[in-house]
C-alpha cells in the first residue's frame, strides 16, 4: 500500500507509534505543541536542519509534511528521527522482485486455493485454537465492547503474525504488533485493553481490543452475516468487493443465494479462483469492513474462513 519512494522512511512511522502514549513530565515541560493522541501537534518554533541519507532529500520533507499537517506529528521529532534513518537499497530492491504481475491469468487456476493454503491448515488451526484458548476472557470482552467476534478478530491475529509467531523478517517494513497496525492506525484506533495505562501492540490484549476498535469504527454491525455463497454463474458482471448489485441484478444474471441475507438487498459480487472454475458469493457490509484491513477479496475472505474453522475446531 506505500509507494515505493516512501518505503525507506518507515522506521521513523514506527518508532513515534511505538513510543508512550503518555510523554514524561520533563518533555512535557519542554515542549509547546498540545498533546494529541500520544502525539505533539507542531510546536511555535525553529526546528533543526535534517542531515544523514535523507538530507536536501524532498521527498522526504514531503512525506514529513503530510506527517505534520494530516496527522497531527511533531516537525522537530520526525527531523531528530529521520536524520538518524539509514536508507537500505536492498530492502527496495526486495521490493521491486516482489512487485506484483499486471497481467491477469486467461481463465481459473486455482488462484484462491493457493491463496488460503498459506494460512488455514492443521498446525494453524490449532494454534489459533491456543490462542483463543489463552485469551478468552479478552476476546469475550472485545465482543461485547465493540460487537465484532472472537473468530474475526482471530482470523485477522492469525493471517497477520500467526498470532505473534510472525511478526517480520525485513524490520524495516514492518507495521505494529500482533495486528500489524500501520502508524496512522495506531494513533487512531489503538487502545489499552488491559488497563495498565500504557497502549502496547505487542501486548496480546491490547492487540485484540485495537483490532476490534478498528473494525467497530470502519462499520462493523454485530451479529450481521458477512457473506453468502451463490448458486449460478455470473462471468458477465464485474466482480470484487467494491461492486455493488441489487439482488434482482444478480438473480438477472443467474445467481440465488445459498442461504438468507436477511434484510440485504444490495451486494457486492465475490469471485473465488478454485481451478476447475469460479465460486461466486454475495459479499454483505461486513464483509467490506474486512476489506478495509487489507484492500483484498482474497485476505478478507482468508481471515473469516481462518475464524471459523479455529471457532470449529474449538468445539469438537
Amino acid at each position: 500500500m506505500f509507494k515505493r519512494r516512501y518505503v525507506a522512511l518507515l522506521p521513523l512511522c514506527v518508532l513515534l507509534a511505538a513510543c508512550s502514549s503518555t510523554p514524561k513530565s520533563s518533555e512535557t515541560q519542554a515542549t509547546t505543541g498540545t498533546p494529541s493522541g500520544g502525539f505533539l501537534l507542531e510546536p511555535q518554533h525553529n526546528v533543526m536542519q535534517m542531515g544523514g541519507d535523507f538530507a536536501n532529500n524532498p521527498n522526504a520533507q514531503q512525506f514529513i509534511d503530510k506527517m505534520v499537517n494530516k496527522h497531527g506529528f511533531d516537525r522537530q521529532q520526525l527531523q531528530e528521527i529521520l536524520s538518524q534513518s539509514k536508507r537500505l537499497d536492498y530492502v527496495l530492491r526486495l521490493m521491486d522482485r516482489q512487485a506484483p504481475t499486471t497481467q491477469p491469468p486467461a481463465g481459473p487456476n486455482g488462484a484462491w486455493l493457493r491463496y488460503r493454503k498459506q494460512f488455514i491448515t492443521p498446525d494453524n488451526v490449532q494454534n489459533g485454537v491456543a490462542f483463543w484458548n489463552q485469551y478468552e476472557d479478552a476476546l469475550n470482552r472485545a465482543w461485547q465492547v465493540y460487537g465484532v467476534p472472537p473468530e474475526i478478530i482471530v482470523g485477522i491475529i492469525g493471517v497477520e503474525t500467526r498470532w505473534g509467531r510472525i511478526m517480520g523478517k525485513t524490520r524495516i517494513l514492518d507495521a505494529l504488533g500482533y495486528g500489524q497496525f500501520m502508524p496512522s492506525s495506531y494513533k487512531e484506533y489503538a487502545v489499552d485493553f488491559n488497563g495498565d495505562g500504557h497502549i502496547n501492540l505487542w501486548d496480546p490484549v491490547d492487540a485484540i481490543g485495537s483490532v476490534a476498535n478498528y473494525f467497530k469504527a470502519h462499520g462493523w454491525v454485530k451479529g450481521d452475516t458477512i457473506a453468502v455463497p451463490a448458486n449460478g454463474q455470473a462471468p458477465g458482471l464485474a466482480n470484487g468487493f467494491k461492486t455493488k448489485y441489487s439482488l434482482s441484478q444478480l438473480a438477472a444474471a443467474g445467481l440465488t443465494p445459498q442461504q438468507s441475507l436477511g434484510n440485504h438487498q444490495e451486494a457486492s459480487l465475490l469471485r473465488l479462483d478454485i481451478g476447475t472454475g469460479y465460486q461466486y458469493w454475495y459479499g454483505l457490509p461486513n464483509f467490506y469492513t474486512i476489506t478495509r484491513y487489507n484492500h483484498s477479496t482474497h485476505y478478507a475472505m482468508a481471515v473469516w474462513q481462518l475464524g471459523q474453522a479455529v471457532a470449529l475446531a474449538r468445539v469438537r
